[in-house]
C-alpha cells in the first residue's frame, strides 16, 4: 500500500523500474533461496592443510571438538570428485547424517575453495605439487593425522577421482588399518583419458580453457545479483533441476582462479590414472565396496568388468538406480544416500 502510493505521488519512472527490479530480484530470490544453514549438527571452515587453505564441513561435530570422535568411534569421510568444492555434497552428506547417526566429514580440493577476503594462498603455477593428485592425496592424508584419532575408525568414501585417491591411500599398512571399510562411487580407477568424457577433455575442451577463463573471468565480476540471473536463466532454458546449494556451488565454482585449479587437476589425471593397480585392490578387497554407474562416461561399465576378471571376490555393483556420475547434481540426495547407507550399514563398528 505504502509502495503504490508513493508511485502515484510521484509518477516517477524510476520508482516503476526499481519495483519492477525488486519484483524480479524477489522472484529470483525465491527460485535460489538461500543457502541453508539450518542443517542439523552442520559446521564449516577453512584449515590449512600442506600450506593451502582447505574447506571443510561436518555434521555431528567440528573437527577439533574434545571427544567427538572418541566417544562415536567412527566417522565418515568422503574425498570429493572434481571439482572439489564441498557444498555440491551438502544435501547428501546431511541425508546420510540423518541416517546413520554418525558424524560424516568432508573437506574440498586443494585450491577448489578459496576463504573469503583471503589472497595469500600459494600460487598454482609456482606450485604444482600442492594441487596435482599427489598434492590432493597428501593432504587428505594430513587431515586425517590430525585430525582423526587412532582408536577412530573410518568409514572413506570417495567419489570419482576421490576414490582413487582413497585408494591410494589404502597403500599405506598404518591408515588401511583404521579404515573399516572404503566406498567407491563411480570409481575412477584407470585409463580416465581414454573414457569418451576423457577424450572429449583432451582432445576438445582443452583447447578453448583460454575461452573458459575469459568468460568465467567476466562472469566473476558481475554483481552476485547478475550472476543469479544469468544460472537461472540457464538453468530454466534447458531444465536443469538442482537444489539451492548446488545452484550457490555452482555460483561459487566460476571463479577463474578455481576454475584454473579444478583443470589444472583433471589434465594431471590423464597423465596419472593409468594401469589399474589390481595388486592393490587383491590386497585390500576385504575393506573396498565399489559402486559403477551403468552410464558413466568417466568410469563405463567395461571398467566394473575388466575389475572383476581381474580381482574376484571383490564387492563390485553396477547401480540399478540410472544415478548420474554427478549424482548430486541432477538426482534427489536420498536415492544415493540410500545406496551408501545400506553399505555402510553392513560395515559398521557397532552393528
Amino acid at each position: 500500500m505504502y509502495v503504490a502510493t508513493q508511485i502515484q505521488a510521484t509518477g516517477s519512472r524510476c520508482n516503476l523500474a526499481c519495483i519492477h527490479l525488486l519484483l524480479i530480484r524477489r522472484t529470483l530470490s525465491l527460485s535460489f533461496g538461500t543457502i541453508p544453514r539450518t542443517m542439523s549438527n552442520f559446521k564449516e571452515g577453512f584449515i590449512t592443510l600442506n600450506y593451502v587453505p582447505t574447506h571443510v564441513m561436518t555434521w555431528g561435530g567440528w573437527i577439533d571438538e574434545p571427544n567427538v570422535l572418541s566417544k562415536e568411534k567412527e566417522v565418515l569421510l568422503l574425498f570429493t570428485g572434481n571439482p572439489g568444492v564441498a557444498m555440491f555434497y551438502s544435501e547428501f552428506l546431511q541425508q546420510l547424517h540423518d541416517r546413520l547417526k554418525m558424524p560424516v566429514w568432508v573437506i574440498s580440493h586443494a585450491g577448489h575453495e578459496l576463504p573469503s577476503g583471503s589472497g595469500l594462498i600459494p600460487n598454482l603455477d609456482k606450485n604444482q605439487q600442492l594441487y596435482d593428485v599427489e598434492g590432493q592425496i597428501v593432504n587428505k592424508k594430513e587431515f586425517v593425522k590430525r585430525y582423526i584419532p587412532k582408536g577412530c575408525k573410518i568409514h572413506l568414501l570417495g567419489h570419482s577421482v576421490g576414490a582413487y585417491m582413497a585408494l591410494q591411500l589404502l597403500k599405506d599398512d598404518d591408515f588401511a588399518e583404521q579404515v573399516q571399510a572404503s566406498y567407491l562411487l563411480f570409481p575412477v580407477l584407470e585409463h580416465i583419458a581414454d573414457t569418451p568424457n576423457g577424450r572429449f577433455l583432451s582432445k576438445v575442451v582443452v583447447h578453448i580453457l583460454w575461452l573458459v577463463y575469459f568468460l568465467a573471468g567476466i562472469f566473476f565480476v558481475l554483481p552476485k545479483f547478475v550472476q543469479m540471473s544469468l544460472l537461472f536463466l540457464y538453468l530454466r532454458l534447458f531444465g536443469t533441476g538442482t537444489s539451492i546449494t548446488v545452484k550457490h556451488a555452482v555460483i561459487q565454482l566460476i571463479n577463474p582462479k578455481i576454475l584454473r585449479s579444478v583443470f589444472s587437476l583433471a589434465l594431471d589425471e590423464m597423465q596419472v590414472i593409468k594401469e589399474l593397480d589390481v595388486e592393490l585392490i587383491n590386497k585390500r578387497k576385504g575393506k573396498l565396496v565399489l559402486y559403477y554407474g551403468d552410464h558413466d562416461r568417466w568410469a563405463p561399465v567395461s571398467h566394473y568388468e575388466k575389475l572383476i576378471k581381474a580381482v574376484p571376490g571383490v564387492q563390485a555393483q553396477v547401480c540399478q538406480k540410472s544415478l548420474d556420475h554427478a549424482f548430486m547434481l541432477c538426482k534427489p540426495s536420498y536415492l544415493m544416500a540410500e545406496v551408501v547407507e545400506e553399505m555402510v550399514q553392513k560395515k559398521r563398528v557397532n552393528k
